[in-house]
C-alpha cells in the first residue's frame, strides 16, 4: 500500500488515491505549490506523467477544467468522484484526461475493474474505451478486459467492495 500524508481531514482521500497508485506500483508526491483548477488533494506521479486527484463532489465539478489541467502541465489527469460514502451508498466514478498529441482526450463515468490477474482498470458503465493502469502510466485500450458479462460483473464487484474496505478503514489499522 503507498503511503500518503495528508492532513486528518482528508484520511478518506488518501485511502482512495492509494487504489491506482498501488495498482501502478509507482510513487507519487504532493505537488510544491496547488494545481489550478483541481482539488486540494492532487498527487503527482512523475514517473507516469499523471496528476491523481480525489473529490467528493460528483459531476460537474472539475469537468470543465480536466482537459485544460491536462495541457497546461503536459500531463495525463485522473479524479476520483466518490461522494461522502463511496462504494456504500455512493458509486465511484473516474474521470480521466488523456495527453493526445497537443490536446487531452476526456472520458468520465468510468469505473474501477479488478482483473483476475489483480490488475486495475477502469471502464465505461455502457461503451468507450477501457483504461489500464500500468507502471508507466495510463493505457488506452479498445478491447474489454472481460470475455463475458460475468466476468465483468466480477471484476465490478471485485473492485466495489476493494473500495468499500479502504473507505471503512481508520488510519493506523
Amino acid at each position: 500500500m503507498t503511503d500518503i500524508n495528508f492532513p486528518a481531514g482528508a484520511d478518506l482521500a488518501a485511502r482512495l488515491l492509494s487504489l491506482p497508485l498501488a495498482a501502478m506500483n509507482t510513487v507519487a508526491a504532493i505537488p510544491p505549490h496547488p494545481i489550478a483548477h483541481m482539488p486540494a488533494c492532487t498527487l503527482h506521479v512523475p514517473a507516469a506523467k499523471l496528476l491523481v486527484a480525489m473529490t467528493p463532489q460528483s459531476a460537474p465539478a472539475f469537468a470543465a477544467t480536466l482537459e485544460q489541467v491536462s495541457r497546461d502541465h503536459d500531463h495525463d489527469v485522473l479524479l476520483i468522484r466518490s461522494g461522502r460514502h463511496p462504494e456504500v451508498i455512493d458509486e465511484v466514478m473516474v474521470d480521466i484526461a488523456l495527453r493526445f498529441g497537443g490536446d487531452a482526450l476526456v472520458v468520465t463515468d468510468l469505473l474501477f475493474f479488478r482483473h483476475t490477474d489483480r490488475g486495475l482498470w477502469l471502464v465505461p458503465g455502457a461503451r468507450g474505451p477501457f483504461i489500464e493502469l500500468t507502471r508507466a502510466g495510463l493505457r488506452l485500450e479498445m478491447l474489454s478486459p472481460w470475455l463475458d458479462a460475468d466476468e465483468r460483473s466480477a471484476g465490478l464487484c471485485r473492485a466495489a467492495a476493494e473500495i468499500a474496505r479502504l473507505a471503512r478503514r481508520r488510519s493506523g489499522q
